[in-house]
């Protein structure tokens, strides 16, 4: 007799993220390699600074720079206006302020996640490095494999970060609503007919409509 192959459907985000999680990434333990090492050779590889540059303004009282004032000068020796959303911009005050933005990202960007499960990704491209950090993740590099940290703690991993950057890949395919209705729908539709078929004191017509009643009231919730 042949067997036939076991198929699972992962219709979830969170399910198809698992899934890829499982064959893509391996969890390790931070703590399990030598601190030394470590500290000496694990190192964040840092996502495109025009995407950095906004949060570094947001916080540059702590590196005594006056945004006001630069966004004047630049506009004076530019001969231009409003431009402090303008790349270019940005592009200037990364230059000028190119050792403080560097100590601002090692502060911010930083080797030590707060959760010390780190995720192994062997095959993962550096080149998506944007991606994760707009995900909330920090790619690290540490004896020639790249490991993804988290520097948050409470909360679901999966569904905060791991989901949303897997659907920026493509990686995840979206849960149709009209799939999912459908799937709702056959499922009380089955509820229904399992009812009729158990129904034997079909004398009792009022607990009858009742059950009828529920059971129409879900299948109009559930198109809703």
């Amino acid at each position: 007799m042949k067997t036939l192959p076991i198929v699972k459907h992962y219709t979830t985000e969170e399910e198809q993220a698992n899934f890829l999680m499982d064959i893509r990434f391996d969890a390790v333990d931070r703590t399990d390699f030598n601190e030394d090492d470590w500290n000496y050779n694990a190192d964040v590889i840092f996502p495109d600074d025009i995407l950095l540059i906004d949060e570094f303004i947001d916080d540059v009282l702590s590196y005594d720079v006056d945004i006001e004032e630069e966004l004047q000068e630049y506009n004076e020796e530019n001969e231009v206006e409003d431009t402090e959303d303008s790349d270019e911009f940005k592009e200037w005050l990364i230059d000028k302020y190119n050792s403080e933005f560097d100590e601002w990202k090692c502060e911010t960007i930083h080797k030590y996640p707060m959760w010390n499960i780190i995720w192994k990704c062997g095959d993962l491209d550096t080149e998506e490095v944007n991606e994760l950090y707009q995900c909330g993740m920090t790619l690290i590099e540490f004896n020639g494999e790249y490991y993804i940290g988290i520097d948050g703690a409470g909360y679901s991993f999966v569904t905060e970060h791991f989901v949303p950057f897997f659907k920026k890949l493509g990686w995840i395919k979206q849960t149709d609503d009209n799939t999912k209705y459908k799937e709702d729908l056959d499922w009380e539709y089955s509820r229904f007919i399992r009812f009729i078929e158990q129904l034997e004191d079909k004398e009792n017509i009022e607990e009858y409509n009742k059950r009828i009643d529920n059971i129409i009231l879900k299948l109009q919730n559930i198109k809703k």
